[in-house]
This record gives C-alpha cells, structure tokens and sequence, in this order.
C-alpha cells in the first residue's frame, strides 16, 4: 500500500529480459488496485516508464474529495513497433467506487488512457515501470496494489 505524498513513489519495476520484443512482441503489466482513496481534493499522477524513456505515458487523476474505496486496474502495454528500437506504450486506468456503501444510482468511474512511444534497444533487458505522485500530502490518500501480472503476447 502506498500512502500518497508529494514525493514520486515506485509502483511497478520489472525488467523484461533482452529478445522479448523483437520487432512485433508485446508486454504487458495489469494491475490489479485494491483499493485508492482520496480523502482530499487532489491528484495523482501516474506515470509509465519504459527503459530510459520516463516517461513514456502518463495520466493524472483526481477524484471528487472524500471518494474511499475504489477499485479497479491499471495496465501498461508495450508493443514493438516494427523495430528492433521503436515501441509503442500506453497506459490505462479504470477504477469504479465499490457501490456496498452507497445508493445503487450513485455510480462513480474513472478512465483515463495515454500512449507514447519509445525508441529503446529491445535486445537489451528493459525496465517497464510505474510511478505515483500525489498533488499534496495527505496521508488519507492511498494507492493499494494487491496483485499484478506480467505477460508477454505474441
């Protein structure tokens, strides 16, 4: 769980080993949020990082103040783009408020997409990455993974 701060926060680190890509492979990393809370108004800005290209993607969100309990994923995909050195990457987020605690016609969803591109030698190992920034530092605020998976598709 990561208490957000003002301060950018590691996420997601994982080294893709050199030859996945080649020229039209692809990776991708799901995240599965447990829960993300904001009990002020403020934002948070996630960012996707691919090798040495940060970032590659990024998003902000900012929910309404006092939104608790939302849950949801967060996925990067990463696909070479026809080259040894050129990808595409772009980042996801779809998280919806968990509706026990609420009326059935209140509903709450977040989505947010993003892509970029990267020209990082794919015969190399590669860091895929994820960070979180939030706009102040409210330690109510929080980021919680409580799964991920990484994948390669051919």
């Amino acid at each position: 769980t990561l208490v957000c701060t003002v301060a950018e926060q590691s996420v997601l680190s994982v080294s893709i080993p050199g030859s996945v890509f080649g020229t039209n492979n692809a990776v991708r990393a799901i995240l599965d949020v447990g829960e993300f809370a904001s009990e002020s108004v403020s934002s948070v800005l996630l960012k996707a990082n691919f090798g040495s290209t940060k970032p590659v993607a990024s998003i902000m969100i900012r929910p309404a103040a006092g939104i608790n309990f939302m849950t949801g994923k967060i996925e990067i995909l990463a696909v070479g783009d026809g080259a040894t050195n050129a990808q595409r990457v772009s980042l996801g987020v779809n998280l919806i408020r968990d509706t026990t605690d609420i009326p059935s016609s209140v509903l709450l969803v977040l989505r947010s997409f993003n892509t970029g591109t990267a020209a990082e030698d794919s015969n190399a190992a590669i860091v895929l990455g994820l960070t979180s920034r939030e706009s102040d530092n409210d330690a109510t605020n929080r980021l919680q993974i409580a799964t991920y998976v990484v994948e390669k598709i051919t």
